[in-house]
């Protein structure tokens, strides 16, 4: 789990805190959530198959997650 945290960490400051603006500390929260729900669900990976974290658990644990979602 540390490593997905590391990770994470890491693109949520390339891809959010560094290219925006904020003027209060929602607003960081929201266009986080943001990006989190866009990656998870919509970016896809070269590492897992070129599909998206959450279309790559469906896919390896189709009978046990199929009502997954983030």
């Amino acid at each position: 789990m540390s490593e997905f945290y590391l990770s994470s960490n890491w693109i949520s400051k390339e891809d959010v805190l560094d290219i925006h603006i904020f003027e209060n500390v929602n607003q960081v929260k929201e266009k986080t959530e943001e990006f989190i729900m866009d990656y998870n669900n919509f970016h896809l990976h070269d590492s897992i198959s070129n599909l998206s974290p959450v279309q790559f658990l469906k896919t390896k644990y189709q009978k046990k997650m199929s009502n997954f979602t983030l």
